[in-house]
């Protein structure tokens, strides 16, 4: 029986992805010896945040992939993959050989604040335009992730304290109420989502909130901020994967 060309294209499309993302397994478990697929995904997997995303998927599509090359007597595949399979996995192929960077896609001027400026300019700065958090920083560098809930902690700690106006304080004392000042991260402009994504998960594993990823050029705190990633971002980083 002779196939159509649909089925012949979406098979071949499907052969040619999979040998594509073998050759990316490859290069990134470094090894020239024969080393079967599902090994080689489960040793590229624990070296690179992208391979660990698509692992299941990985085992599945080597699986359908066995399935096409075994052909029957008649010169059938066993198996044709459907096209929404075709492009999922053509989708994969391209995100495993070049990973979209954080630099690429959240580079953008940050708006930080200075540690002697009034809490009350920095708060006005958050609401104005609508920012969770806002990088501190000192003549020595950076000093801390300031966040709204920072802010509202240090009011609600000093309500009933005679300390003036409140606006008037300095950011670098109300920094000092972080609930977490280990809330963020920095990361180099190469990084890709999918480290990203990770910092994010492994933050809410360990029961932590990662406020923000401070992209800098080498992924070093005593750099300028060249992007940041804030939780609100995560939906666009599902959405590049």
């Amino acid at each position: 029986m002779e196939r159509d060309g649909g089925q012949a294209a979406s098979s071949e499309r499907f052969l040619a992805a999979y040998r594509a993302i073998e050759t990316v397994l490859r290069r990134r478990v470094d090894t020239s010896a024969y080393v079967g697929f599902r090994a080689l995904v489960h040793e590229a997997a624990r070296k690179e945040p992208a391979v660990r995303r698509y692992e299941i998927d990985l085992r599945q599509y080597g699986d359908l992939r066995n399935a096409i090359v075994h052909e029957d007597r008649g010169g059938e595949p066993i198996a044709e993959p459907h096209l929404n399979v075709v492009d999922d996995l053509e989708r994969i192929a391209a995100l495993l050989s070049d990973p979209p960077k954080i630099g690429a896609h959240f580079a953008k001027p940050v708006v930080t604040a200075a540690a002697d400026q009034r809490v009350g300019l920095a708060a006005r700065t958050m609401y104005d335009g609508r920012f969770s958090q806002l990088p501190v920083y000192a003549s020595e560098g950076f000093l801390g992730l300031l966040t709204a809930e920072t802010v509202m902690r240090w009011v609600a700690a000093h309500l009933t304290d005679d300390v003036g106006l409140l606006e008037e304080q300095p950011v670098a004392d109300v920094l000092r109420y972080a609930e977490d000042p280990e809330n963020h991260v920095f990361m180099s402009r190469d990084k890709t989502i999918f480290e990203a994504l990770e910092a994010f998960e492994r933050f809410s594993r360990d029961g932590k909130s990662l406020d923000a990823i401070i992209v800098t050029h080498s992924g070093r705190q005593s750099e300028s901020p060249l992007g940041i990633v804030t939780i609100f971002d995560f939906p666009r980083l599902l959405d590049l994967t």
